[in-house]
């Protein structure tokens, strides 16, 4: 697999990989170093009522406080009908920062603009984004640095299963040392689960000297569990 995503890398081709084990599974997506992703999060653009604007090198831009506005850090947007500071309609898309909420701020220097008096609104833009990918290789190793959007994360909002992700991950790892050593997947029986704990052992104690991905201690249930299954398939 890695040396098949690499050759994709290098010929710039997308790489999806997809693996079941029963009731455990993972998809790993990668589209290059090179990918610019067009709309981040598929959201219709929202528009606010401008009620003021400062003359600054980082100004401050409020808007009404009927409605919070919905900008993070590092969006863009336009502003339409603004009277006063009328240099901000022909603008183009501006980056925003400390975004709060009923403000935000402009990465753009509008000392010199003229002062805003009164109206206009501000929308977001979609503007095209770089999106990094990295290899399989490196995100075997350490899932989390793989992108924004990339990352192990907890099973809910509410945190229930925190650390699940990173076991789930480690005994893959396990199961595929396993294949490699064995030629096939675990079966069902004590003394191929036990090898492949002491494989996510192995693996973990090595990941932990580097810096990478591990836990405190394997858990050996969700490893054995992972190994037993990992020859099924289930599909709807």
């Amino acid at each position: 697999m890695i040396e098949i995503n690499n050759l994709c890398r290098e010929n710039n081709i997308g790489f999806i990989l997809t693996e079941n084990m029963g009731l455990a599974s993972y998809s790993f997506l990668d589209y290059g170093p090179n990918f610019i992703v067009n709309d981040k999060d598929g959201e219709a653009t929202k528009s606010f009522i401008v009620v003021g604007i400062e003359q600054g090198e980082k100004p401050q831009v409020m808007v009404h406080e009927d409605k919070r506005h919905s900008y993070q850090d590092g969006d863009f947007v336009t502003f339409v009908e603004v009277e006063g500071m009328t240099e901000l309609n022909e603008a183009g898309p501006i980056e925003v920062t400390d975004c709060r909420a009923y403000s935000f701020c402009l990465k753009l220097d509008t000392t010199n603009f003229g002062m805003y008096t009164r109206q206009g609104t501000v929308e977001d833009k979609k503007v095209p984004k770089p999106c990094p990918f990295k290899s399989y290789e490196d995100t075997r190793c350490n899932p989390a640095s793989v992108t924004e959007y990339g990352c192990l994360d907890p099973l809910d909002m509410n945190y229930f299963g925190m650390g699940r992700s990173e076991q789930l991950h480690l005994a893959f790892a396990g199961v595929a040392l396993f294949y490699k050593q064995e030629n096939r997947y675990p079966a069902d029986v004590e003394a191929d689960l036990m090898k492949v704990v002491d494989n996510t052992k192995q693996i973990n104690a090595s990941f932990k000297e580097r810096e990478l991905i591990n836990v405190e201690e394997v858990d050996e249930d969700i490893v054995k569990k992972v190994a037993a299954y990992s020859t099924c398939s289930i599909t709807s």
